[in-house]
């Protein structure tokens, strides 16, 4: 006997034959609704950008890289997570295959750091064009500013590499 005082049996609850809640279904709509906006103005607005950055001539071009690096960024967060969660969530399935699976989740650790780090590299470059503003232009070339945001790429690559070669050392139990 379970404690709800009947004698039905749990091995034979499955949640995926519980009824589906009004609640459920508002919560599902919700969640559509908000990942479709998301997902709409992350791969709209961000191609808007790029091309405004392109042409402004106003901004430092250090600063342009900058914000291109961070603006890429978001744009990979749009096309390699919002898009298929929103595609998942409109098809109401969690199953997405094996191999498209892998991709999202190394593509994810890439993405998770990336935005954060062009949004670091430009706060800094920020602070050093104000304090700094008459040697701003010696202590920052484009060049310099271009391999700077290819080291962080770069080093978000090397780091979800690493942890997947942990995570497969560990899974596969080859302790050396």
């Amino acid at each position: 006997m379970n404690s709800t005082g009947t004698n039905e049996d749990l091995s034979t609850f499955n949640a995926s034959t519980t009824p589906v809640t009004q609640d459920r279904i508002e919560y599902n709509f919700i969640r559509c609704i908000l990942l479709i906006i998301t997902t709409t103005l992350l791969l709209t607005l961000n191609p808007l950008c790029l091309v405004v950055l392109r042409h402004v001539r106003s901004i430092q071009e250090t600063t342009k890289i900058f914000l291109r690096s961070m603006t890429v960024a978001d744009l990979g967060i749009g096309l390699f997570r919002a898009l298929p969660m929103t595609v998942l969530a409109i098809s109401e399935t969690e199953h997405i295959g094996e191999a498209f699976c892998k991709v999202l989740s190394f593509a994810e650790g890439i993405l998770f750091y990336s935005p954060q780090m062009s949004l670091l590299m430009l706060t800094v470059d920020r602070y050093i064009s104000v304090v700094h503003a008459l040697r701003y232009p010696s202590l920052f070339v484009d060049v310099q500013s271009r391999m700077n945001c290819t080291d962080v790429m770069l080093a978000c690559i090397a780091d979800v590499l690493y942890v997947a070669d942990v995570l497969y050392v560990a899974h596969a139990g080859l302790h050396g």
